[in-house]
């Protein structure tokens, strides 16, 4: 529970796990602190063997089931076909988790699609229908704050937003679209953008 919610993770080719992902085949260690593979862990440190079996569908790694004891040898080689077929059922649980959450998704965003446009034929208040909008995105992805912005000539007009603080004059904002920033390179490529930390682009305007 500690590594989850440090948000632990083992690079790929990296201790007996990394060893197992990256060799795409089970790896059974004995003795873990007579392996130069094994990485010690500090929320762990009794951990005295481990076997860890890759999960593979197809040729496709989703990633690894470890697991490690505090005895040593505690597993032994002619337990690894039977604990693999394990790992098998647990790779094909996962799958279906996948397809159930895709499908789920896909259906979330059809009825959110299906509300909007309900919405679009009632009324053509510019205003209304965006606000609208905004709420109904908030149940297709979590976000902090969303915003609506109209071009007017060479700025961006805020007509819409939702989580912006309240004593905020929406109508009185105004982002400029300079030479070689976020929104220009958004307006020439006419296309979607994803930015990861926007303290990482340099073009990035606060507000």
């Amino acid at each position: 529970q500690t590594l989850r919610e440090q948000g632990h993770r083992q690079p790929v080719g990296q201790g007996v796990i990394g060893a197992a992902a990256q060799q795409q085949q089970a790896v059974c260690v004995a003795d873990v602190r007579a392996d130069p593979r094994f990485v010690p862990n500090l929320a762990i440190p009794e951990t005295r063997s481990e076997l860890a079996l890759p999960l593979l569908l197809g040729e496709t790694l989703l990633g690894v089931l470890d697991i490690s004891s505090d005895a040593i040898a505690a597993f032994r080689e002619e337990d690894v076909p039977v604990l693999q077929l394990l790992a098998d059922q647990v790779t094909i649980a996962i799958q279906n988790a996948f397809l159930y959450e895709g499908e789920k998704a896909r259906r979330l965003l059809a009825e959110t699609l299906y509300e909007v446009g309900r919405a679009l034929s009632r009324t053509l208040d510019l205003e209304e229908v965006l606000d609208l909008i905004l709420r109904q995105l908030t149940t297709l992805v979590p976000y902090d704050r969303a915003a609506v912005m109209l071009q007017n000539e060479e700025t961006l007009e805020f007509v819409a937003t939702r989580g912006f603080p309240a004593e905020i004059a929406i109508h009185h904002l105004r982002v400029s679209i300079k030479d070689q920033d976020v929104f220009q390179d958004i307006y020439e490529t006419q296309r979607p953008l994803a930015i990861a930390d926007v303290k990482a682009r340099p073009d990035w305007q606060y507000v």
